[in-house]
């Protein structure tokens, strides 16, 4: 394998994992997977408002905004919890 299908294979692989390895999946369930995107469901909205998100599967950063916009912040609401 060339350098450069090394390095496109392990970026395939990155992509792939890179939302169930986030911190994201304590907050977040994914409801389907389309290629490279995912439909998520927040856990933290109230049932009644229950928010729902398409997101890359490598990028989480509009998951990030919902936290912060909404509970202040990943750090906020995890300390809020303990």
């Amino acid at each position: 394998m060339t350098m450069a299908e090394n390095e496109a294979s392990s970026s395939a692989e990155t992509d792939e994992t890179s939302f169930e390895r986030s911190v994201y999946t304590e907050f977040f369930e994914v409801l389907e997977k389309n290629g490279k995107n995912i439909k998520v469901l927040c856990k933290v909205c109230p049932p009644a408002s229950k928010k729902t998100f398409s997101t890359a599967v490598n990028s989480t950063a509009n998951l990030k905004k919902h936290l912060k916009v909404f509970y202040g912040g990943l750090h906020t609401y995890q300390n809020s919890l303990v």
